[in-house]
């Protein structure tokens, strides 16, 4: 078996950076003493789904913190379109990236789940009409047009994730390509025909050139559904590939250190843990 090091070098894709949306640079974070994460870099491109993945603790959340710019890390900076993160406004940052957490529910004590999707429409100048109007449409694309009235707190986990999930679809809407959208673990609390809902709105932003950048711990999802796959492990990048690559059992094997098998069904290939 291939050495962390070995696998990191044989799979580092080349860089454009003259189209990147996002770009982290030589990120290291410490909590104490403890090293919680060391990213020499990280980039996303306009009209690219990149699925970050990896076991429990390999550090993709406190990633997704700096990359959202809710944590700044000790060393090292993160530019959204070309500007460093830090410098930018608030209204400028909400205007150009979007974030769904994977626990939010303190962001919206008070309010219902309308107010909650509405809270899009303070980064940008939009109607009472159209913000009605565009505030059903998402809702009813995710089944949630029934629950705007229903006080966010007494949802249940799925629905207050995708009342989030919309939330951020209102923020995206006439964003020019390059809009970014930030997921954490998306699909985590949502049913099968939820988890479809919630892809063919992120198919159409990527589509539309919005870059996502989703923390996942489906394997097969991602190489289903992401155009390139980060696996982290132990605070740091330990190998990228394009999604169509990532079903390689002695790769999958090293990074979650449990056995994999590789099935074929079709045209479908899925990677199953057999331990």
């Amino acid at each position: 078996m291939r050495s962390q090091a070995d696998v990191t070098g044989a799979n580092c894709l080349p860089r454009d950076r003259e189209s990147e949306v996002l770009r982290a640079a030589n990120i290291v974070h410490r909590i104490n003493a403890q090293l919680t994460l060391n990213v020499a870099e990280f980039c996303a491109k306009p009209g690219e789904f990149v699925a970050v993945l990896g076991p429990n603790g390999a550090g993709k959340t406190t990633l997704m913190n700096i990359l959202a710019g809710g944590l700044k890390p000790r060393h090292g900076s993160v530019s959204l379109a070309g500007k460093n993160l830090r410098d930018l406004p608030a209204p400028e940052l909400a205007a150009r990236r979007a974030v769904v957490r994977a626990s939010s529910d303190g962001l919206a004590t008070g309010l219902t789940a309308r107010e909650v999707i509405e809270l899009a429409s303070l980064s940008q100048r939009i109607s009472p009409r159209l913000l009605q109007t565009l505030t059903v449409a998402y809702a009813r694309a995710l089944d949630l047009e029934a629950r705007l009235g229903a006080d966010f707190t007494v949802l249940s986990s799925g629905e207050k994730q995708r009342v989030h999930f919309a939330r951020a679809l209102l923020q995206a809407n006439g964003r020019e390509p390059g809009f970014l959208l930030l997921l954490d673990e998306p699909f985590a609390h949502l049913d099968a025909k939820h988890a479809q809902a919630v892809t063919r709105e992120l198919m159409q932003l990527r589509e539309n050139g919005a870059a996502i950048i989703c923390i996942l711990h489906d394997i097969n999802y991602a190489a289903s559904y992401a155009d390139r796959v980060v696996f982290m492990k132990r605070a740091g990048v330990v190998a990228e590939l394009p999604a169509k690559e990532i079903m390689n059992r002695s790769l999958l094997e090293q990074i979650y250190e449990t056995p994999f098998a590789i099935m074929r069904q079709g045209k479908k290939t899925y990677a199953i843990p057999t331990n």
